[in-house]
């Protein structure tokens, strides 16, 4: 019987040919909109609707200072330069009977319309009790999670209401080379009920998908690529090649005794 001969260089420039292969074929799922020409319509937006637990920060103002002191309480001058949280803390929530209770105009229903119906009729409210009072109504807890493989996990607050998946992206620094653009997941709370979307971001089919905008808690989910594991375990494969190609050259050794 001839002995095996094996040739420990060109074992590892073939585990080295396919680790390049392989990254060569993930190539394709690195990038956003793969078509190079397209014209879609532009989706359209449908206003999120609030529900109870939704915080909102509400602000009354008006030319007239008699006006301004009497909503004082609803205004604050110190609302100006807050953070985040001391912002939430001064919000109006949504109780579970639907209504927020706003000093001096009382409990207002608010559930199950959108911020601008809200806004309105919290302007009629206004109306029938100042001249030249203006309202502006924002949602404060309009926030997304981003997890998995971007450069910047974490929650995002959004302040554009019609903000796309893209824009949440871009907040948390984009999709490394290791995520995968064509795999990810969104996970969104409607009507008490969570729902998994997925959306491949290769594809001018995420213009069409209901996770293309993105809405108050949605939860993003990028998934790694399968090379940036095979990337992560080369000391380990190294590892075992080396100890496999040993034993085959001792037992070559042993034959050849």
């Amino acid at each position: 019987m001839l002995p095996l001969k094996f040739n420990k260089p060109y074992l590892f420039s073939l585990m080295l040919l396919a680790i390049i292969i392989t990254s060569c074929a993930q190539y394709k799922k690195l990038i956003y909109l793969k078509e190079e020409d397209f014209a879609v319509n532009n989706p359209l937006y449908t206003e999120y609707i609030l529900k109870p637990n939704d915080a909102l920060h509400v602000k009354i103002v008006s030319y007239d200072e008699r006006v301004n002191d009497l909503f004082k309480p609803v205004v604050g001058s110190i609302m100006y330069g807050m953070s985040e949280s001391n912002l939430y803390l001064l919000s109006y929530i949504i109780g579970n009977d639907s209504m927020v209770a706003i000093p001096i105009i009382g409990k207002i229903n608010a559930a199950g319309l959108t911020v601008i119906d809200f806004e309105s009729k919290l302007q009629q409210a206004v109306n029938e009790m100042a001249n030249e009072a203006f309202v502006t109504v924002r949602l404060v807890n309009y926030k997304v999670t981003v997890l998995g493989e971007v450069a910047k996990p974490g929650t995002i607050h959004v302040y554009q209401p019609n903000s796309t998946i893209f824009d949440i992206l871009a907040k948390a620094g984009d999709i490394p080379n290791n995520g995968n653009r064509n795999d990810v997941s969104v996970i969104r709370e409607e009507n008490n009920i969570l729902t998994k979307y997925k959306i491949d971001l290769g594809s001018i089919d995420a213009f069409k998908s209901p996770a293309y905008y993105s809405y108050p808690n949605d939860v993003i989910i990028v998934k790694p690529l399968r090379y940036k594991t095979i990337r992560e375990n080369i000391p380990i494969y190294s590892l075992l090649l080396t100890t496999i190609t040993t034993f085959l050259l001792i037992l070559n050794l042993i034959k050849k005794g």
